[in-house]
């Protein structure tokens, strides 16, 4: 089970501007905000719970 603090850093290594985290029951969903507006889409990274695996939210959202 990866630990919010191991998707934090595994999500940065993609996505440096990373600045909030939406949990999910099965990963953590990060992106950032401009000005007040999250940035979505193609620009946010899930990192799944159970082993790390990190997709694009687009990918996650699709899938589920």
């Amino acid at each position: 089970m990866v630990t919010y603090e191991e998707a934090l850093e595994s999500a940065k290594s993609l996505k440096r501007k990373i600045d909030y985290c939406v949990e999910y029951n099965d990963g953590f969903l990060f992106g950032w905000k401009n000005n007040d507006d999250f940035v979505g889409g193609n620009e946010t990274v899930m990192v799944l719970k159970t082993d790390g695996e990190k997709v694009n939210g687009v990918e996650y959202y699709s899938a589920n």
